[in-house]
């Protein structure tokens, strides 16, 4: 239920299922926890391979509401902007409702040309990621002296759900 016990939790499985060090590939907030844990744990991770990211630098993150939003339909975006007003209501009813129906339309702003597939409950960057793929390449590619970066074209946050990059991400 906290950060350190996601990573604690994630080490925990690493030493009892894995073989040290071990390649760790995370997608969205499990980016963020395996960069967090790499950088815990050097010696537990040997590459880390991060896809669809959140950015690392405040300056960067203030975009992604606003890209999203941004590719909604004006229905759709008065709808996600009450699901906010809504969420930060801790007394109303069904929030894990409201959150899956916000996460649904963000959803569909970051898909560009999806496949169809059944919705599943769940950052390599796809360049139609509402999460700017240069708030991940500007801040790493700086302090990191092993750092390679792929931006995959015509591709939103879930890329193996996407028509023209689907191929492209599973080659890596």
């Amino acid at each position: 239920m906290s950060l350190e016990g996601q990573v604690q939790e994630l080490l925990a499985v690493l030493e009892e299922n894995g073989q040290l060090p071990v390649t760790l590939i995370g997608w969205s907030w499990g980016a963020w926890l395996g960069f967090i844990l790499a950088s815990r744990y050097p010696a537990f991770v040997r590459e880390l391979i991060l896809i669809g990211s959140g950015p690392f630098e405040e300056s960067y993150a203030k975009r992604i509401m606003e890209t999203g939003l941004g590719r909604l339909s004006e229905v759709e975006r008065v709808e996600a902007l009450t699901l906010v007003e809504t969420l930060q209501n801790p007394t109303t009813g069904d929030q894990p409702g409201v959150l899956a129906r916000f996460g649904a339309l963000m959803s569909s702003a970051d898909m560009y040309d999806p496949l169809e597939h059944q919705s599943e409950a769940i950052e390599v960057h796809g360049s139609y990621d509402s999460h700017p793929y240069e708030g991940v390449k500007d801040p790493l590619s700086s302090v990191l002296r092993d750092f390679r970066f792929i931006l995959l074209d015509e591709c939103g946050h879930e890329r193996w759900f996407e028509k023209a990059a689907k191929s492209v991400f599973t080659r890596f």
